[in-house]
Formats: structure tokens, sequence, C-alpha cells
């Protein structure tokens, strides 16, 4: 039994991945905003050393984002480009 793949849910995915790409960049924004330091490499890096955690997990997060994008991109393609 094979079920056709119709353009409600390329929009379904699209819209699912743009809305966890805005939570993943929100997120990775404010742990950067709260670790970095202007102007001071070393407060930074003690900043990066105290919270590792957080800044991994900002890290994977932007990665996340990353991925989210192409998939946000290809279900844009296959719902808008030309039918293959």
């Amino acid at each position: 039994m094979s079920e056709e793949v119709t353009p409600v849910s390329f929009a379904r995915v699209a819209g699912g991945a743009l809305l966890a790409m805005a939570a993943g960049a929100i997120f990775s924004n404010l742990v950067t905003q709260n670790v970095v330091v202007t102007g001071n490499a070393s407060g930074t890096a003690r900043n990066v050393a105290e919270q590792q955690l957080l800044f991994r997990m900002s890290f994977c997060s932007w990665l996340l984002v990353a991925a989210l994008d192409v998939v946000v991109g290809l279900a844009s393609l296959r719902l808008h480009g030309p039918s293959w």
C-alpha cells in the first residue's frame, strides 16, 4: 500500500522546520550573547570554560538550524519547483 505524498505534506514539513529553526536560532543567539564578552577574549574564554555544556548545546543548535535550512529548501523546491 503506497500513499502519494501531497503538496500539503511538503508545506507542513517546511512549516515545522521553519518553526524549529526559529526556536533553535533564538536559543543560540541568547546563549551567544550571554557567553561572548565583546572586546575581551579572556573573558569570553572563561565564560566558555565555565559554561561548556550550554556553549556546546548552542553550537549543536546552530548545526541543527543549518540542516533544517536544507530541509526547508528541498521542501520548498518540491512545492514550487519543477515537477519531476
